[in-house]
C-alpha cells in the first residue's frame, strides 16, 4: 500500500491573515502531530515561518535575475 503525502505552503502576502494562522496552528502542533500533521518548528520567527518565505523569495529573485544577465 503506497502512502500519500501532501505538502500545504501558506505564503500569504503582508496583512493577510497569516500569523493568525500560524499563532493556531503553532497552539495546536501536538494535537495536530497526533494526526498525522507535521508542522514544523524550524525557522520560526515570533508566529509564522517568515525566514522560510524570505529564502524562497530570494531564490525566486535570482532565478529571475539569472534568466535577466
Amino acid at each position: 500500500m503506497t502512502t500519500v503525502r501532501k505538502r500545504i505552503l501558506h505564503a500569504g502576502e503582508h496583512r493577510t491573515g497569516s500569523t493568525n494562522l500560524h499563532k493556531g496552528l503553532s497552539a495546536e502542533r501536538a494535537h495536530l502531530a497526533g494526526q498525522g500533521i507535521w508542522y514544523p518548528k524550524a525557522f520560526v520567527s515570533i508566529f509564522g515561518h517568515h525566514r522560510i518565505a524570505a529564502t524562497l523569495q530570494w531564490q525566486i529573485h535570482e532565478k529571475a535575475m539569472a534568466q535577466v544577465r
